[in-house]
């Protein structure tokens, strides 16, 4: 990766040069450091933390005092030196990339203090261009001199008030790149899911990241009782730390160090990847799968602490298969011909070998909504938001989706194969192949969110009948 340039920090003229700091100056640096957090923490009343427990949510990260300590574990006396007694950077302090890719990288040991990140190595060349991983905070490559003299004995700015090990794995979502509300789609697939598909195929200590930060607050707004839903869904295993428990993180003057950490930043992502592949279709994730995640079930941990969460089990291997229509007929966008959605309700209900479900989602609970999703085997309907839930389906189920003929997007078909699922794209009365018609790039014509748009009820059916034929999960296939 020598070919990629990095950030380094210019501390001239605080230290023209960096030698090691002698045992007895190191002594004092350290003796000064915790007398200043002593004094920090019994003047303040522990004001950085929530004092009231009762705000806290089910997601939220428990800690002995409300927001921030938890499971992180004190790097007390020598264990705050970057350097071992013979000069050199101790190897379980240095900072590693371990892999993924522009907007998704993963680090074994990167530190952060009050708003920025900061890697520490002897060799700054393996650290790709700071652009490619955050665009939205400051990204600093150290040498284990440099470190040891900004931390401990530089500008007071810098200067660590207490050091935290953060163990269990995290991710990290920048606020960058985002504008308002973010919905179910980005705020699940986009985000939670792909920096969860990084960390379970590069992780090598869990499968479950012990807790996600928040920068920005747009997972909320209109769609926040889902999103939230879905963050008590991974708890215990994973919790959020959001964006006020963030800023009082930064704010704390403590030098944290994350054990294995996904940093994910939107704008990096979509404006700089190397494949083009985020741009031309407007998905962060573009490329993460056949770059980086090539474990086969890296989503079944996960699907399998929802399914026990909500009490579902998974049928016997051959079952009438469970097939479901999102009904989008009284939302204010995007309907389907009325003609056309009467036709395909009536011939679904004819179909004699199938276990039928017309859904309208916003009549359902978030609970409702997942169970639903957990129990289908073939899922169908107008392009939208409620194709969200095709992610809890399982492996060898199968996505029937019908666009305006003038409009493509592979929002669903892109996490389709990381997920193992089918997918169909339906263009009015013809199976779409956007590789065979060579289409490289989203679709998006005048049609896209109309009303009443044309959905050949006999090519859904007749796709229907040829699937079920072919079979499935439900066939013990």
């Amino acid at each position: 990766m020598s070919n990629y340039s990095y950030h380094r920090l210019s501390l001239s003229p605080h230290l023209p040069t960096f030698p090691s700091p002698t045992p007895r100056n190191r002594r004092l640096f350290l003796v000064v450091a915790a007398l200043l957090g002593s004094l920090v923490i019994v003047t303040s009343g522990w004001v950085l933390f929530r004092k009231d427990d009762s705000e806290l949510r089910g997601w939220m990260e428990p800690t002995p005092t409300g927001y921030l300590a938890s499971t992180s574990l004190s790097l007390e006396g020598g264990d705050r030196d970057f350097l071992d007694k013979h000069g050199e950077l101790r190897e379980e302090r240095e900072t590693k990339v371990m892999g993924g890719k522009e907007g998704f990288y993963f680090f074994h040991n990167l530190y952060h203090l009050n708003g920025t990140f900061y890697a520490i190595s002897n060799d700054p060349s393996i650290f790709p261009n700071t652009t490619h991983i955050t665009h939205a905070d400051p990204f600093i490559v150290l040498s284990p001199q440099e470190a040891t003299y900004l931390f401990y004995a530089g500008p007071k700015e810098t200067r660590v008030v207490r050091s935290e090990l953060l163990k269990g794995g995290t991710l990290f979502f920048s606020k960058s790149g985002w504008n308002g509300t973010i919905s179910p789609y980005h705020w699940l697939i986009e985000v939670v899911m792909s920096c969860y598909m990084v960390f379970a195929t590069l992780s090598k200590n869990s499968v479950y990241p012990r807790r996600m930060i928040n920068e920005g607050d747009g997972w909320r707004g209109a769609y926040s009782d889902l999103n939230e839903y879905i963050l008590d869904l991974l708890a215990p295993h994973t919790y959020m730390r959001d964006t006020p428990a963030w800023e009082a993180m930064k704010e704390a003057g403590n030098l944290w160090m994350f054990d294995e950490i996904v940093l994910f930043d939107r704008w990096a992502a979509q404006e700089t990847s190397l494949d083009d592949e985020g741009r031309r279709w407007n998905k962060v994730f573009g490329g993460l799968y056949e770059e980086v995640a090539h474990k086969v079930d890296w989503f079944e941990p996960l699907r399998d602490l929802v399914k026990e969460k909500l009490g579902v089990v998974d049928p016997t291997r051959k079952h009438q298969p469970r097939v479901t229509y999102i009904n989008r007929q009284i939302t204010n966008q995007r309907n389907m011909l009325p003609a056309d959605h009467e036709a395909l309700v009536l011939g679904l209900e004819a179909v004699k070998a199938i276990d039928l479900t017309i859904a309208l989602l916003e009549e359902l609970t978030p609970a409702e909504q997942i169970t639903l999703a957990l129990e289908t085997d073939i899922l169908l309907g107008l392009h939208g938001a409620g194709f969200t839930h095709m992610v809890w389906m399982k492996r060898g189920s199968v996505l029937f989706e019908v666009f305006p003929s003038d409009s493509f997007a592979r929002d669903y078909e892109m996490i389709s194969e990381p997920l193992g699922i089918r997918y169909h794209s339906i263009h009015n009365d013809t199976v779409f192949d956007w590789k065979a018609d060579g289409v490289r790039e989203i679709q998006v014509g005048p049609d896209f969110s109309a009303h009443s748009i044309p959905a050949a009820a006999q090519t859904l059916l007749d796709l229907l009948a040829q699937t079920l034929e072919e079979g499935g999960n439900w066939s013990g296939k």
